[in-house]
């Protein structure tokens, strides 16, 4: 941690003082000692520990504003205060990360098989009647969106999140999160430039007999069974979407033809 004396840049030849006055401060909040909601010190109280300049302070706050670390507000009651950091705003950051790599399509789906069922198991183990409850009321519901592309994506994606969410592990947590938003990103692209295949409402209800399959597995408190029946929806799935799009399709979270927001019209705020 800092020490209180001016910061020594030559320790990092590659690192600026506002690298070094940011990760000061990401040190604090990760340690609690900034807590979510309050603010940091005034722009005179950092200067003067730091021993920076205007410019550098306000460098070292863009860093963790842009970070989704902290919130600048503007004006005479203004000031910069701690926030948590929400997955989604991980999820963007990863997605294009992917993307620019680039990264096949079939990768997520591997990584999907080594946590999603992992969760389905531990869900069965607790017979969580929560997670069983909202999985099952999403499952109803998307039986009535098999001729409702979007709206069936839309449940899908709710469908997952509730498993991850529900799996007891805050890594499995985050990583589901963060890859389902990629995914439904991913598929929210693939959506608007494909038209939708004729057997698509046989495959959609097939998805839907699954669904309604795994949450009695695991109401029933079989665990292997649950674990194992969500791994092979996932192996039919990507089989499927594969023989769709290509086995080397790669994530694309971003495409080209998308059309972009427009900052200046009337829907946005300053």
């Amino acid at each position: 941690m800092w020490n209180g004396e001016p910061l020594d840049v030559a320790a990092d030849a590659k690192a600026t003082k506002a690298d070094l006055v940011a990760e000061v401060l990401r040190h604090e909040i990760a340690t609690g000692l900034r807590r979510v909601g309050a603010g940091l010190p005034s722009e005179a109280q950092l200067m003067e520990r730091f021993a920076i300049s205007r410019p550098t302070y306000r460098e070292a706050l863009r860093m963790l504003e842009s970070e989704g670390l902290i919130r600048v507000e503007r004006g005479a009651r203004g000031g910069a205060k701690v926030l948590a950091p929400a997955p989604q705003w991980i999820a963007r950051h990863v997605g294009i990360f992917l993307q620019l790599q680039p990264t096949p399509l079939n990768d997520l789906y591997a990584a999907r098989l080594a946590y999603e069922p992992l969760a389905a198991r531990a869900i069965a183990e607790r017979r969580d009647q929560v997670a069983l409850g909202a999985l099952a009321q999403i499952a109803a519901a998307q039986a009535f969106s098999l001729h409702d592309r979007e709206g069936y994506h839309a449940q899908d994606a709710a469908f997952r999140r509730v498993l991850v969410e529900h799996s007891g592990n805050a890594v499995i947590q985050l990583i589901g999160s963060v890859l389902e938003d990629v995914l439904h990103r991913h598929t929210q692209h693939y959506a608007r430039r494909n038209a939708p295949v004729e057997w698509q409402a046989a495959h959609f209800s097939d998805g839907v007999k699954n669904k309604r399959r795994l949450v009695q597995l695991m109401a029933d408190g079989d665990a292997e069974g649950a674990e194992r029946a969500w791994a092979d929806y996932i192996r039919v799935h990507w089989r499927r979407l594969s023989r769709r799009v290509g086995a080397d399709a790669m994530i694309e979270v971003y495409a080209a033809d998308d059309p972009p927001p427009d900052p200046t019209g009337s829907g946005s705020s300053d």
